[in-house]
Order: C-alpha cells, then structure tokens, then sequence
C-alpha cells in the first residue's frame, strides 16, 4: 500500500508551497525520519521528513513548481510496487494555487520572479532557463521552449518571450497534420520550407526536414501519378464533351507463310486437333498472337464506359469471321492454348469485349476499317489472302499475305502506343511458334 507525501501546511496563513529540491532519487530507499524533500515558502524553507520506511516510487510533482496545500506530491511504498495515475488537484486548489503565486508575482515584481526561476531540461539535454509563467504559458500552448529567443536577465525565457514567438507561428501558413508531426519531430516550424498553397507548410515538406531522401522518391512518384491521373481525367472529359470516336487507322502488309505452315502442322498433329478443323482457321492462330500481344499492350486493351477509362490486363476478345457474323466471345484469351481458343470460338459465347478482330481472310475484301464497339480502345481487320512476290535472296518468292489494319481512338490511344503495337504484332504474327505454344 503507498504512502502518499502531500504538501504540509507550515503555517496558519500558507496556503501553497514550492518544491524546492527533492533530496531522494525516484526510485531510492528512505527510512522513517528521513529528509525526502525541501519545501520553500516567501517566508522559510522547510526540509520534510519521511513519515515511514519504504522506496519513493513515484516523484509526481517536480522540483521546482509551486502547488496547494495538500497537494500529493510523491508515493511512498515498496520496491516495485505498481504505481496509478497521477492523481489530480481540486479545482479549489488549483484556483488558491494560481490566485496565491499570482500575489506573490505583484509582491516580488516580474523581475523577481526572473531570477526565482529554475532551469528546465531540453529536449537535447540542455538547460533552458525559463520563469515560472513562461513555461505555463509554453506548455499550455504546447510550445518547445528550445525555440524561444531570451530577453530575461541572465538568458533567461520571460513570458513576453513566449507570447512574442505565439504571434510569430500564427502568421506562419502550415496545415494542422504538418503541425502536429513537425511538434512531435521537435523540429522549428520558422525553418520550414511550404511547398504547398501560397507557400503552405503540409506534410510533405516535414517529411522532407525529417528525411530529405525518401521523401523527395515519395514526391517524385506522386507527382508522376498526379500526371497520369491528369492525363486520364482530360482523356474522360474530352469522351463526355464529344460525340463517337476519333478514329485513325495503321495498316500494314502481313506475310502468312509462318501461321499458315503452322496451322497445317496442327491439324496433323492428332485426333484432338482434327476433331476440331472446321474451326481451326487462320483466325484461330492470329487470334492467340493478336491476344497474347494485347496482353502486353494494355493501353489498345482499354475500354471507356460509365465515365471512366479502364485499361485492362485481360484480354477479352471478339473473334469474327467476315461481315454478318456477330463473332463469338473468348474471355481471357491470353491465356488460353490454341485448342482451347478454338472449342471458345464453338461455342459462339457472347458479351463485351476489350477488343475485336475480323478476319476477312476468306472472302475478296483486301482492306477493310473496323468498327470500334462499346467504347473500345482498337479494333483490328484482316483482309484476304493474296498472293504477293515477296524478295528471297536473289529472287522473288509468291508468298501468301495480307492487309491487316488496325483502327484505334486517338483520344484513348497515343500514335507512338498504336505504333509500337502494330510492330510487335506483326513480329509475331510472322515467327508465332513463340507466342502460340
């Protein structure tokens, strides 16, 4: 059970008293008669003996401040002994303690006070020399006294002082979080850089003070998403302000002779394949390139729908065989082998899809423009196989090619992606073992 040490009446007129120096460490032995702690008055200093045996476990009230009559100041028990929260003057102590130093300020005049002051410790162990009200005032306005430029005799901080450095931080433009983060750094908010609004002082430019490295990598990647966010939302509002798609068109000359050697090796590869030839067709193969290089574009795998702009890693594909036909639905046709693409073209499944492909592989139609459908990125067209010379070491080889067009919407696609993407495909689609197993 502890002992409580309260702060004794020394007099009939003492109403509050002043810690001057506590004699025993928290956390020290003391014995019944012990001298535990100094107590000045304006008119005596008393040093207070320890009503029992026992270890000072808990020091509440510090050397130095002045408190009412009764006021607990310390716990007296046993070695380890739990101790509870720090227990609270009344409000009529508290009201005699602020109305008796308050006599005893006019009495003694400010400059008395001055030199009564004890030295408090900074934060980085230096002694900061304060009066008594200045370092009330600091900690009721939760001010870092480090920061607080002397005028008091002696170096020491006057409440002038504190008052002068409050009018200071309130013309200084800083939002709530980035001053309680910098309070908490112990860092000066005069010395801050604002980056924000008007020279606002925010977050980031605490987080730079603390850590300039790490917050200017911070910066630099939130700026580029700030960039891409831009970009996309003026993508959005030139979709809502304009009517149907800008379309613009690549076409380029596809050589065959790869896919369609390979789709005859194929067929003759088994029972599994040959079950399936009535759909396995040029379409088949050029359809997995056409995904699987889609898969890597992500930007011509974009759809915009319900005001906003969505570019996908899945590939959901239309396959179509020539005009009239409504195509059949492959979901994630990236990832699909070519057998299990052409058992997707079977079953003529339906829905959106990211992207579509026409084939006009079997009839005369050479070149032809895609239609860009709910709001898809590109479209792509190919045109019917004819044969073309085609240069083969001193001569010219008839090789069996075809246009194949691509239409896109400049406002969701940039020229330089649509390029890149039409190179890549037609790499593929002319050496498609790589791509097709």
């Amino acid at each position: 059970m502890s002992t409580e040490l309260t702060m004794p009446k020394l007099g009939l007129t003492m109403k509050t008293g002043k810690v001057a120096r506590w004699l025993v460490a928290e956390g020290a032995s003391v014995h019944q008669g012990d001298e535990i702690f100094e107590v000045e008055t304006d008119k005596i200093t008393n040093r207070i003996e320890s009503p029992a045996d026992g270890v000072l476990v808990q020091i509440l009230v510090p050397q130095g401040e002045t408190v009412a009559v009764g006021t607990v100041l310390g716990l007296l028990g046993e070695a380890g002994e739990a101790v509870a929260a720090k227990p609270e003057a009344s409000s009529e102590a508290k009201a005699e303690a602020g109305t008796e130093a308050k006599a005893q300020a006019s009495e003694k005049g400010a400059d008395k006070v001055e030199t009564a002051a004890a030295p408090e410790d900074g934060t980085d162990g230096a002694y900061i020399l304060a009066t008594p009200r200045a370092k009330a005032l600091a900690r009721f306005l939760e001010m870092d006294l480090r920061f607080v430029k002397p005028t008091g005799r002696g170096g020491r901080i006057r409440e002038a002082d504190v008052l002068a450095r409050k009018d200071v931080l309130s013309s200084i433009a800083i939002t709530p979080l980035a001053r309680v983060l910098a309070t908490q750094a112990g860092l000066d908010i005069c010395a801050l850089k604002g980056t924000g609004e008007g020279g606002k002082i925010v977050k980031a430019d605490v987080e730079l003070a603390l850590n300039p490295a790490a917050a200017q990598v911070a910066q630099a990647k939130a700026g580029e998403a700030a960039r891409e966010g831009a970009e996309v939302s003026v993508r959005s509002l030139v979709l809502e302000e304009g009517r149907g798609s800008v379309a613009r068109v690549l076409c380029s000359s596809l050589n065959l002779t790869a896919c369609l050697d390979l789709l005859e090796g194929v067929k003759r590869l088994g029972v599994l394949y040959k079950a399936r030839a009535d759909v396995l067709g040029l379409e088949t193969v050029l359809g997995l390139v056409v995904a699987r290089t889609l898969a890597r574009h992500a930007e011509l795998n974009a759809v915009y729908a319900d005001g906003q702009l969505a570019s996908h890693s899945r590939v959901d594909l239309l396959l179509r065989k020539g005009p009239g036909d409504a195509g059949s639905l492959v979901p994630d046709a990236a990832t699909l082998g070519i057998l299990a693409l052409a058992d997707a073209q079977k079953a003529c499944a339906t829905g959106p899809a990211t992207c579509t492909f026409t084939s006009y592989a079997a009839t005369r139609i050479e070149r032809a423009t895609g239609e860009l459908r709910d709001g898809q990125a590109a479209a792509l067209v190919l045109g019917s196989v004819r044969q073309v010379p085609v240069l083969a070491g001193t001569g010219a080889v008839a090789c069996p090619c075809a246009n194949l067009s691509l239409v896109y919407d400049a406002r969701l696609v940039s020229e330089e992606a649509a390029c890149a993407f039409m190179d890549d495909l037609v790499r593929a689609a002319e050496d498609p073992l790589g791509l097709v197993f």
